[in-house]
């Protein structure tokens, strides 16, 4: 298990520092097209399904992905299984919930 928390620990970092550079219109708002931003989004979303929540499964929480996947992130379910992951996943010292909790709002319907 040690394993699949340091492959997601790492992931979350790496979705931070490999995001592209932006360019910056007069003013400091970042110029990116609706189209670029929603491929990036898509990126995203695949990275943390594939690093972090195919590895959960695999690793028998399978319902609670499940739950995440097809429930709001606001719902009584999602919330449990959120909770259930954080629990098993926070024993190793380098877990971040907020990371975790930030690939989790990337997957969970709105």
């Amino acid at each position: 298990m040690a394993d699949l928390r340091e492959r997601i620990n790492n992931l979350l970092k790496n979705v931070e520092s490999n995001q592209r550079p932006m360019r910056f219109q007069e003013g400091g708002m970042a110029e990116m097209s609706q189209q670029e931003g929603m491929a990036e989004i898509q990126m995203s979303k695949e990275q943390a399904m594939q690093e972090i929540f195919m590895p959960l499964v695999e690793a028998g929480f399978e319902a609670e992905v499940m739950a995440i996947l097809n429930n709001p992130l606001d719902s009584e379910i999602s919330r449990q299984a959120v909770e259930r992951l954080i629990q098993v996943l926070s024993q190793e010292p380098d877990f971040d919930v907020d990371d975790f909790m930030m690939a989790v709002s990337l997957v969970a319907p709105q």
